[in-house]
């Protein structure tokens, strides 16, 4: 259990360093949010639209710094 606990916390979403203001890691904590952030944050980041729109703006900054 704990091994698969340990595991997923490795593929949690790069954003939650600094996450977006619509990011379910910075909402308010409810059962929703909460269901969200395991969902979408820990688990499965890469199914995120938030996470989407975060790294395509990140793609976006980082072509026009060129």
């Amino acid at each position: 259990m704990r091994r698969n606990i340990r595991n997923s916390l490795k593929r949690r979403c790069p954003f939650m360093r600094k996450p977006g203001n619509d990011c379910y890691c910075v909402e308010e904590i409810d059962s929703i949010f909460v269901e969200g952030t395991i969902k979408y944050c820990i688990m499965n980041f890469v199914a995120c639209e938030v996470y989407k729109s975060l790294l395509a703006k990140r793609l976006l900054k980082l072509r026009d710094n060129l």
